[in-house]
C-alpha cells in the first residue's frame, strides 16, 4: 500500500500509513521489523528532500539488511540515498550510490522498484556519458522484452536526456503519455522538468519556462522540496523580497506562507498554487513548526513584516 501511495504521489497519505505501521510494529512487540519500514520510508523521504531523515533511516535499513541477509532491503536503502542526492543536485554522490547496486542487482522485472532511470540520469549529470548510455541500453532492452509501461516510459525519458533514438521532443511526449497512463505523478513531474531544461538549452525560452513552472507546481503538490527548488533555479526565480522567510522555509512552504499570510483560506491558496487543499494543510504544519507560530494571525504578522522590511 505504501509503495503504491508513493508511486501515484499521495505522499501525505503514505507518511501517515508509515507512521501507523511503525507504531503498530512496536506495539505488538515486532520492533525488529521497524527497519523494514524504514527502508520504504527512506525512499519517500528522498523524494521529498528530507536529507537527515532519509540518510538516518537508510543507514538503519542497511544495518538490518546485513544482519538479516535481506538484499531487497539494502537495495531500497541504497537507491533511496541515490535519489536523495539526485534531487539535491549532488550528481557524483548519486551515481556512486547507484553504482553499489547496479552490478550486484539482476533485474528480471524492471517494474519492481523504479531506480534504473535514476541511475541513468545521475550518470549523465555526473558526466559519465558512456556509462549512462550503457545503463540506458540495458533499460531499453528490458522495456522491449517486457513491454511494461514504466520501463518503456523511463527509457523514452532517458533517451531524450542523452539525445538517443527518436528526436527528444517525441521521446519526452511518449514518456509523459506512459507515466500519466499509470498515474506516476513524480515521474510525470520529473519528465516535465527535464523537457523544460532541454527546451531552454535549445533556445525555446517560452516553452521551457512554461514547463519549468508546471514542474515546480507539480513538485510543490507532491511536497518534493529539492526538486521544486531545482525547477525554480532553472527558471532563475528571485526571492529577494522574502529572503529571510526563504532562508527558513522550502520553496513550496514559502508560496503557501505568502498566500495564507496575505489572508487567503486554505482552499483559495490551493486554487492559486494549483495544488490540493490537503497539500496546503501539509505545508502549513511545517511552516508553523519552523516559524514557531501557532495560528494564521501570527503567520500573517511575520509575512507582512518581511514584506515591509523588503520594501
Amino acid at each position: 500500500l505504501i509503495e503504491a501511495l508513493w508511486r501515484v504521489g499521495w505522499w501525505a497519505d503514505a507518511l501517515a500509513e508509515m507512521s501507523q505501521l511503525i507504531s503498530l510494529q512496536r506495539a505488538v512487540g515486532q520492533g525488529h521489523l521497524v527497519p523494514l519500514a524504514y527502508a520504504l520510508l527512506c525512499r519517500l523521504e528522498a523524494s521529498m528532500g528530507h536529507d537527515n531523515e532519509c540518510l538516518d533511516h537508510a543507514e538503519q535499513a542497511l544495518e538490518a539488511a546485513m544482519r538479516l541477509g535481506l538484499a531487497q532491503l539494502g537495495v531500497y536503502a541504497v537507491t533511496g540515498k541515490g535519489l536523495l542526492h539526485l534531487g539535491a543536485g549532488r550528481f557524483d554522490e548519486a551515481a556512486e550510490a547507484f553504482d553499489l547496486v547496479a552490478d550486484a542487482t539482476v533485474v528480471v522485472e524492471p517494474g519492481w522498484l523504479w531506480w534504473q532511470a535514476d541511475y541513468v540520469e545521475a550518470l549523465a549529470r555526473a558526466g559519465r556519458i558512456n556509462e549512462a548510455t550503457h545503463q540506458y541500453e540495458i533499460l531499453q532492452r528490458q522495456a522491449d522484452e517486457t513491454g511494461r509501461i514504466w520501463p518503456t516510459a523511463a527509457a523514452h525519458r532517458c533517451g531524450a536526456l542523452l539525445g538517443l533514438g527518436a528526436p527528444a521532443e517525441e521521446r519526452f511526449a511518449a514518456a509523459l503519455e506512459g507515466f500519466r497512463s499509470i498515474s506516476a505523478a513524480f515521474e510525470d513531474a520529473r519528465t516535465v522538468l527535464l523537457r523544460g531544461e532541454h527546451r531552454l538549452a535549445e533556445g525555446q525560452e517560452a516553452a521551457g519556462a512554461r514547463d519549468l513552472a508546471r514542474a515546480r507546481s507539480l513538485f510543490d503538490g507532491l511536497g518534493a522540496r529539492s526538486w521544486s527548488e531545482r525547477a525554480s533555479a532553472a527558471r532563475g526565480e528571485a526571492t529577494s523580497r522574502t529572503r529571510s522567510l526563504a532562508s527558513r522555509l522550502t520553496e513550496a512552504e514559502l508560496r503557501v506562507a505568502l498566500a495564507v499570510g496575505h489572508g487567503m483560506s486554505n482552499r483559495q491558496a490551493a486554487e492559486q498554487l494549483f495544488v490540493s487543499v490537503k497539500t496546503v494543510d501539509f505545508h502549513l504544519q511545517g511552516i508553523y513548526r519552523k516559524l514557531g507560530v501557532r495560528n494564521r494571525t501570527q503567520l500573517a504578522a511575520i509575512v507582512l513584516s518581511n514584506s515591509t522590511t523588503a520594501a
